[in-house]
């Protein structure tokens, strides 16, 4: 079970396929100030879900009004990871977990071709991946 007291990380972007590139940065900028306003801290990253890169956001909130917040974007999912790096990616049309595994720290080459997160610090460059091994199951958000 869920421990929603300790902190975790909420990925969500508000970039949408549909939209141009000036549109996107606009909402890119509209979620940043939403997310501040709200009194959470977050950093920017580039995330690529599904082979699309987009600018998003890793979220540092244990509650789950980021969700709403990623619905107000029109966000498919959010990546839930916990404080034991367990990654749940979370529908939010239906709050059913579509998969679940381990966040991993990989370097570029592994990141490259698969979905994943480049957080720039302006000192290193990180590259996060899921390891999908996890019966969705077995991370029930309860």
């Amino acid at each position: 079970m869920r421990d929603f007291t300790k902190p975790a990380k909420l990925f969500i972007s508000a970039e949408r396929t549909q939209f141009d590139a000036e549109t996107n940065a606009r909402l890119h900028q509209e979620l940043g100030n939403s997310i501040k306003a709200s009194g959470h801290r977050a950093i920017e990253c580039e995330g690529v879900y599904e082979g699309v890169r987009e600018k998003s956001y890793i979220v540092f909130s244990p509650r789950l009004e980021i969700y709403d917040l990623a619905r107000q974007y029109d966000q498919d999912t959010v990546l839930h990871v916990d404080h034991e790096d367990t990654a749940t990616l979370v529908r939010l049309s239906d709050g059913k977990i579509v998969g679940a595994g381990k966040l991993a720290q990989v370097s570029a080459d592994k990141a490259e071709g698969v979905d994943h997160t480049r957080v720039d610090t302006g000192e290193n460059v990180y590259h996060y991946i899921v390891e999908w091994s996890l019966n969705p199951a077995e991370a029930a958000i309860a």
